[in-house]
Order: structure tokens, then C-alpha cells, then sequence
């Protein structure tokens, strides 16, 4: 019997052996060929930080290179940490003071692999505004002896004018010019009898200079009438936008070539086509994509090191631009972070799009007397000038002649040619003739009635 459960004992001794034996290659065998699978397959690459900042006054925008992992933005002054998000290339950042900041980009993957890179930015106070300047104003008047309704001819020369207000000195509502020209023109008429104080502001972010004018519109005499123009202008406006955009790669640290492609792009704003991509390299080179569609670049002459093969190419409908090429690593980089290479390639975005434009209708008006023994009259009636970025441009003239508040002809293009009409009970002729720019009425007798016209 003894020997009986000393038997089954050394049994049982050999069968767990035999487990303990099998557990172990089975442990064994995890460790040897699952371990590298999941090093492989599964564990990200470790997280390389990398940014660029550009400052403009206190302003900063700070544009992540980074590669991999998730982490936080601390810009050094002290205002809570900001999100590193992968999807948004670029973060905005105001500075209260001037000075000089430590910015730091930490990043961490899901292996608890942390990288970090700090980066001292020089903040200044941003550049002081220059004051604007009203250095000419003048109410130059159209029709002679600037009688009611009576046009003038507003002309003056600005400086460092971000916005212009006007106020015409009556029930009009104030007018704002956002970036207007050194040289200002435009047309204004006064309806009313009286005198009207013209006023004109610019401003330059807080600063402000203004200037006035005193316009005198009086009655019109006895034996006169008003010729009016009215200009209906539309057409197609262009628009256009530049930008400075960034194209930035980074070598990949997992990468195991030593060759690694780029292919980055930007896309034109909603509605705009690209018209010109602009690059500029040390000393002020400046190279530029238009016409063609795609443009090879000079990597050595842009101060580019390890990249190659650089090429700018435009989509057919001209809304994409692609930067392609590759990033060669040296030998020497090895995986050392800071040793890879990277690309930064700034270039200017000139875009533009065509929208339908259309101006607000602005009479011009001129005084005749009305003709008498044999002697004409006869007035310019002045047509705005179009907009420089106006095409295709659709013009419509109204003219309009009033005997006081009395309307004695109207009607729109063809200008009248002899028309006849009845003026006091004289029998006139209208004639109305496009030169250039404006619009020569001529008042005269009908010589060749053989009484005169009733009314």
C-alpha cells in the first residue's frame, strides 16, 4: 500500500515538473517573439517637440513641428497652459509686456515617452503709429456759381490714414474709406440752399486729424434750368489677398531610411484662385510661380540643406499649391532628435477672386440758362471715374432736365440729339454728347420754328 501512494506521489511530482516545464517555454516563447511584435506593431514612436515662433510686437504665433505624442504649450508668462493639438498647425499668442520668454512645448505618447524644447522669445512693444495728416482739403464746385441742386468735386491729399470719415454737413449719415489712397477724389451733391460744413477725420489706430470746408450752395436765378447725370455703373470687381504661408517638415525619428519624401500643400482661400506663389531666399532672391504650373526650386540657394528635388506645383484650377521633394538625413544624425533634419520654407500667396460690383448712383448736376435772342448754352457734366480693379464694366446715363421742381425731360442712353422741348415758351433744342469722360450739354433756340411752342 505504501508503495502504492509512493508511486502515485512521484506521479503527480513528474506532472507538475512537466507544467512548470511547459508554462516556462510558453513564457519564454512570449517574451522572445511576442515582446518585439508589440515593439514593433503597437508602441509609438517616441514624441520629438519642435516649433518655430514669429513675433510681431507683442503679438506671437508660435507653429508646431512636432511630431507624435500630445502635451501642453507654456509660453513662460505665467497665463495657463494651452492644449498641443495635432490638427492646428498654428497658435496665436498675446504677451502683455515686453520682454523676454521662455516658450516650452512638452509632449508624451502613451508609453510614458516625454520630450520637450524650450525656446526664448523676445517680445517688443509694438512700433509706434505714425500720426495721419490732412494736408489738403478742397470743395472744387462743378456747375457754375454752385447753384442749387449743386455738385462739387471733393479733392485732397492724406498720410498714414488707415480709415477717413467724411460728414457732408447735412442729414446724410457719416461715410467711412478703410485704406484709402494718398491722393482722395470724390463727388458729392448738395440739394439744399444754404451753407454746409464739410468735415473730413483720419485715423491711424488711436490718432486722429481732421479737417473742414465751407460750402455754399445758393437758389438758382430766374430763367435757368438744372441738367442732372446720373451714371449707373457694374461690373466686375477684382479682389485680391496676400499671405505669407508656411511650408514646414520634419525627419521622422522612427524613419528607417535615410531618405524621407515631403509632400505638403495649402489651399487657396474660399472662392480665390492662386495667382503667384513667392519665395524668398537669403540676400532677397525672390523666386516666383505664376503662369506655369509647377516651378523647380534651388535648395542650396534658398539656404535649404538636406533637402532635394524641391518642386512648387499648381492644381489646373490654380486653388492648391504643393510643395514636393524629400529630406536626405546625414550619416552623422543617427538618431540623435536634435541632429534630424528639417525643412522651413516661407512663401508669399497672392490670391484672387472676381465678385460683381455695382456703385451707388451719384448726380452731377450743371446750371443753363435758358436760351434766348440766338445765344446758347451749355454745361460738362463730369461721369465718376471707374475703380482701377473694375472689368467688364456695364454704364448707364440717365440725363434729367428741371425747370424748378419741375422735370421737363428725362431719359437714359442714347443721349438725346436734337430733341426738341418747350423752356418758358421757347421752342429748344437738347443735345447731349459723351466726350471722354463727361458728358457736354448744348441749350439753343429752335431757329427753324416758325412761331413759337405752346407749353
Amino acid at each position: 500500500m505504501a508503495e502504492k501512494e509512493s508511486a502515485g506521489g512521484r506521479l503527480r511530482g513528474w506532472f507538475k515538473a512537466l507544467l512548470g516545464t511547459l508554462g516556462g517555454l510558453v513564457s519564454g516563447a512570449t517574451v522572445m517573439y511576442v515582446t518585439p511584435f508589440v515593439d514593433k506593431a503597437v508602441k509609438p514612436p517616441p514624441p520629438v517637440a519642435n516649433f518655430k515662433v514669429d513675433c510681431d510686437g507683442l503679438n506671437a504665433r508660435f507653429q508646431n513641428l512636432s511630431t507624435g505624442g500630445q502635451g501642453w504649450w507654456d509660453f513662460g508668462d505665467g497665463t495657463p497652459l494651452e492644449p498641443v493639438l495635432p490638427d492646428v498647425p498654428y497658435v496665436p499668442h498675446i504677451y502683455s509686456h515686453p520682454g523676454q520668454y521662455t516658450a516650452k512645448m512638452t509632449l508624451h505618447n502613451v508609453m510614458g515617452d516625454e520630450n520637450d524644447r524650450s525656446v526664448v522669445v523676445a517680445v517688443e512693444a509694438p512700433a509706434q503709429a505714425n500720426p495721419p495728416q490732412i494736408q489738403s482739403l478742397e470743395a472744387i464746385p462743378i456747375s457754375r456759381g454752385s447753384f442749387a441742386p449743386a455738385t462739387f468735386r471733393l479733392v485732397g491729399q492724406v498720410q498714414n490714414a488707415q480709415m477717413l470719415v467724411w460728414d457732408m454737413g447735412d442729414d446724410r449719415p457719416l461715410e467711412v474709406v478703410s485704406n484709402p489712397p494718398q491722393n482722395i477724389e470724390k463727388v458729392v451733391t448738395y440739394p439744399k440752399v444754404g451753407g454746409h460744413t464739410l468735415k473730413l477725420a483720419a485715423f491711424n489706430g488711436t490718432l486722429c486729424d481732421q479737417k473742414s470746408e465751407i460750402v455754399v450752395v445758393m437758389a438758382p436765378p430766374a430763367e435757368t434750368v438744372t441738367a442732372i447725370l446720373t451714371a449707373t455703373d457694374q461690373g466686375k470687381k477684382l479682389e485680391t489677398h496676400t499671405e505669407q504661408v508656411n511650408f514646414g517638415a520634419s525627419f521622422p525619428l522612427d524613419n528607417s531610411d535615410n531618405v524621407f519624401p515631403i509632400d505638403r500643400q495649402t489651399a487657396a482661400r474660399f472662392g480665390f484662385t492662386i495667382k503667384e506663389a513667392k519665395v524668398v531666399g537669403p540676400g532677397g532672391r525672390e523666386v516666383k510661380l505664376t503662369g506655369n504650373t509647377a516651378l523647380a526650386l534651388d535648395p542650396d540657394s534658398l539656404g535649404l540643406r538636406n533637402a532635394r528635388g524641391l518642386t512648387l506645383t499648381l492644381t489646373p484650377d490654380r486653388r492648391t499649391l504643393h510643395l514636393t521633394g524629400e529630406l536626405v538625413r546625414p550619416v552623422t544624425a543617427g538618431r540623435d532628435p536634435d541632429k534630424q533634419p528639417s525643412l522651413q520654407l516661407q512663401i508669399q500667396l497672392t490670391q484672387q477672386r472676381e465678385l460683381a460690383a455695382e456703385r451707388a448712383e451719384v448726380p452731377v448736376t450743371a446750371t443753363l440758362a435758358i436760351p434766348a435772342g440766338g445765344v446758347s448754352s451749355s454745361g460738362l457734366l463730369p461721369i465718376p471715374a471707374l475703380p482701377t480693379d473694375w472689368s467688364r464694366v456695364e454704364r448707364k446715363l440717365r440725363l434729367e432736365l428741371r425747370d424748378g421742381d419741375k422735370t421737363v425731360w428725362q431719359g437714359e442712353t442714347p443721349l438725346p440729339f436734337q430733341t426738341v422741348l418747350t423752356l418758358h415758351n421757347r421752342r429748344c433744342l437738347l443735345n447731349a454728347t459723351l466726350v471722354t469722360n463727361q458728358v457736354q450739354i448744348d441749350l439753343r433756340e429752335d431757329q427753324s420754328a416758325s412761331k413759337p411752342a405752346a407749353d
